[in-house]
């Protein structure tokens, strides 16, 4: 797999591009199925979310260290017509809950609804928000204030990788974990790649970095959801969702990457 050698020139790279930050705030960018929570396809039943071993301790840590979490991830069977969006908000609300009883939580959830063979009209088309497109993380970084240079994509599957790649975020991180040991035989231009996201968060706080005021200092064992939850849309659809649907979003940053191995 890809390893990075601590003693080269691309490591100081990384190292101060993760390092260095101005008053926007540094994010890890997480997908959800294979990464946080177990990969069971399409998940239509929030009691079938169930997290990976070791991931809600891995937000926790981020959390403390000053990161922002946020999720981005693709949820076509919305335009497929297996479930709803108030399915899918009861699904991420388990994901929450499951968080809050392990003392941490994730800043906010960005998905993607649609797929151009769906049946569904409404989600039926060509978006900016699937991954690999990087409209789900620019959306993002506009609501949240973020540094995207100074900011970190984790997933297993490359249109994770991508997407962190297209909307120029400062590294990429390839889990083990879902379909992460298939694809790291692939050339998938990762800047790291990690076991698990435990794994993966504990070379990232490896790094040298200031400190940031800790986001988890405060929190209890509560399972209240006090993170948003986002819909990113490619067209304006009705909704009683708290955020606007999304219009399309414009040209990605260009992504500053590093060599590989």
């Amino acid at each position: 797999g890809t390893r990075l050698d601590l003693s080269s020139r691309r490591f100081y790279g990384l190292h101060w591009r993760l390092r260095y930050f101005q008053m926007a705030d540094r994010v890890v960018f997480l997908d959800r199925d294979g990464t946080i929570t177990v990969e069971r396809g399409h998940i239509a039943d929030a009691g079938d979310l169930e997290l990976l071993p070791g991931s809600a301790e891995a937000i926790r840590r981020l959390r403390t260290a000053g990161w922002k979490v946020l999720v981005v991830t693709n949820q076509s069977h919305v335009a497929r017509g297996q479930i709803t969006e108030a399915d899918l908000e009861q699904i991420h609300r388990s994901l929450q809950q499951q968080l809050g009883i392990l003392q941490t939580q994730v800043d906010g959830i960005y998905h993607c609804p649609h797929h151009p063979d769906g049946i569904v009209p409404a989600y039926a088309l060509v978006c900016q928000c699937r991954k690999p497109l990087p409209g789900l993380l620019l959306r993002a970084a506009s609501d949240h204030d973020v540094d995207l240079l100074h900011s970190v994509m984790v997933g297993d599957a490359r249109r994770d990788l991508q997407a962190g790649q297209a909307a120029g975020v400062g590294a990429t991180i390839l889990v083990r974990t879902g379909h992460g040991t298939s694809v790291e035989r692939e050339d998938h231009g990762a800047d790291h790649v990690a076991a698990d996201l435990a794994a993966a968060v504990a070379w990232l706080l490896a790094l040298p970095s200031p400190a940031r005021p800790a986001r988890d200092s405060e929190m209890t064992g509560e399972t209240e959801n006090n993170a948003d939850s986002y819909l990113c849309q490619a067209e304006q659809i009705p909704s009683d969702h708290p955020t606007e649907a999304m219009g399309q979003v414009g040209t990605a940053f260009p992504h500053k990457g590093f060599q590989h191995s």
